[in-house]
């Protein structure tokens, strides 16, 4: 007789895709929370949401904000983090360098966007063979400078 494996609890199941997806978009917050954008909007300025980024493309015209997976799932885990905790969320760990596959997948950009905020300046690396590549303090400078979370 097979014993049937235990299933993976809710909150493993959670956990494991903010991991994977280390930033979620505001329509993921809008599902998960059942918020609509003014009040999710509200929830950042009272500081419900600390960890979050506008990663627009300078324009000032349209917000393009990115969340921390982890605090949207769970947000008890997040409490106590800075906000060097929570770039080493997005970022990993050891990780130095960033390729273009690596950078859209964590920020949940598309690839112009991420060609455009290069071309811009607001993100520093380069083009070479077709491909961007960035290091990690490039990166970190960028999201202390697109960290508008807990009321800012």
């Amino acid at each position: 007789m097979m014993r049937a494996s235990p299933q993976p609890s809710f909150d493993a199941i959670l956990t494991a895709i903010a991991v994977k997806s280390a930033m979620v978009r505001t329509d993921s917050v809008q599902t998960f929370c059942g918020l609509n954008v003014e009040k999710i909007s509200h929830g950042i300025q009272e500081g419900r949401f600390q960890w979050v980024w506008d990663l627009n493309l300078g324009d000032n015209r349209r917000r393009e904000l990115r969340f921390l997976a982890l605090e949207v799932f769970r947000p008890e885990i997040t409490k106590s983090f800075t906000l060097e905790d929570a770039i080493r969320v997005v970022l990993g760990e050891t990780r130095q360098s960033f390729v273009s596959g690596d950078i859209v997948r964590r920020f949940r950009i598309s690839r112009v966007s991420l060609s455009r905020l290069h071309r811009g300046g607001y993100l520093v690396g380069t083009i070479s063979g077709g491909g961007f590549t960035t290091t990690r303090p490039a990166l970190e400078t960028f999201l202390r400078q697109r960290w508008i979370g807990g009321g800012q």
